[in-house]
């Protein structure tokens, strides 16, 4: 499937979905989000718990950013204006549709998480952060490198725990993270599918 149909489906389908998410929350906590927070408390592990806290940190959103601003810039000192702008814009939208969101949706936090974090919690906002940086540098090392498989399966494993992170901190429930996802994957979508196509090398003269 060409660009222009794959990126508007995954964003449609996503959309969808997280319209579904946010009509399940909005007025009770569902049934997903008690069941895992029951199986997360009754979990006792010194040791997860320290890993859960150190991963979480990878997701911090100013620690995004600034490594989001930092790749934008190498990228374009090396003349990869292409690879810097989905890095940097899928960063931009990822986080600012989420704070925008957690301001309409106004869904508070579970009960350790109220205790412990200020903001309100739907969608998660180092869940998303996580995310859209590991699936921008994965789409930018598509175009640089044949060996791309390799560089995923390291950096979206990364993204993708931070968000279970939060939930195995109680500090977001199961939706949260699962929204914040969905964002994610909008954003870098979007900035992939909106930006120009990224320019080829050109071909050696023949002479």
């Amino acid at each position: 499937m060409r660009r222009e149909l794959r990126a508007p489906a995954v964003i449609g389908v996503c959309v969808v979905l997280l319209l579904v998410l946010y009509l399940a929350v909005r007025t009770a906590v569902p049934w997903l989000d008690t069941t895992v927070a029951a199986a997360v408390a009754d979990v006792d592990s010194a040791v997860l718990d320290r890993v859960a806290r150190g991963w979480t940190r990878l997701g911090d959103t100013s620690t995004v950013v600034v490594v989001a601003v930092v790749l934008a810039l190498v990228l374009m000192a090396l003349r990869d204006w292409w690879g810097g702008f989905v890095i940097g814009l899928s960063t931009l939208l990822a986080t600012s549709t989420t704070a925008l969101l957690k301001l309409v949706v106004t869904r508070g936090r579970p009960e350790i998480g109220a205790q412990l974090e200020e903001t309100f919690s739907w969608p998660s906002g180092h869940a998303t952060a996580g995310l859209v940086l590991a699936l921008a540098v994965t789409v930018v090392v598509m175009h640089r490198s044949p060996r791309w498989p390799a560089i995923a399966a390291l950096v979206l494993p990364v993204g993708l725990g931070v968000g279970v992170s939060r939930v195995l901190l109680s500090v977001h429930w199961t939706t949260d993270v699962l929204a914040g996802w969905l964002v994610a994957t909008i954003s870098a979508s979007t900035v992939v599918w909106l930006l120009p196509d990224r320019p080829q090398p050109a071909a050696p003269e023949i002479v």
